[in-house]
This record gives C-alpha cells, sequence and structure tokens, in this order.
C-alpha cells in the first residue's frame, strides 16, 4: 500500500519521467522502512520533502479509504505506522 501510494504521489508531482528518476536514484528501497525511505528522499529533495511527503499521505489515505486528518500528513513515518495499524486491524476482523 505505501509503495503505491509513493508511486501515485510521484507521477502525480513529478510526472512518469521525472518519477522514474526519482526511483532509480533512491536506490533499493525498503518500503517497510518509512524512516530510510524518508532519509532518501530527503537526500534528493531536501526541504521540498515535505511538500511531496504530504502528497504521499494523501495517497496513501485515500487508498485505505480514510480522511487524511486520521493520519500524520506532517510525519510520514507516524503516517505509515498508523496505517500499518489500521490495515492490520481490519485484517484481523
Amino acid at each position: 500500500m505505501f509503495r503505491d501510494s509513493v508511486s501515485q504521489a510521484l507521477k502525480e508531482v513529478l510526472g512518469d519521467s521525472c518519477s522514474r528518476a526519482v526511483i532509480y536514484h533512491l536506490g533499493p528501497v525498503d518500503y517497510d522502512d518509512a524512516g530510510d525511505f524518508h532519509a532518501r528522499l530527503k537526500a534528493i529533495f531536501g526541504t521540498g520533502v515535505l511538500s511531496l511527503e504530504k502528497v504521499i499521505v494523501e495517497k496513501l489515505a485515500l487508498q485505505m479509504g480514510v480522511s487524511v486528518s486520521t493520519l500524520r500528513p506532517d510525519d510520514i513515518v507516524k503516517s505509515v505506522s498508523l496505517a500499518r495499524t489500521a490495515t492490520g486491524k481490519r485484517r484481523r476482523k
């Protein structure tokens, strides 16, 4: 889910070619480690990473069917953690 949100957000904000270039420069990403992903993305975009991450969190919330305010749009690591907790609870039901 997180990987799909990242892909959609990058394509929406940067376009297809640029998003592929960013993914290439990110290197092998462990999408289970949102902190590592944030650090790699920040190395490319600097403080501009926050705007891009907000779009990623919006896509994540949309995929989950929840309001973006349910997650933490200002903190991608916390947002991914909340999303994983919420989807884990849904799967157990």
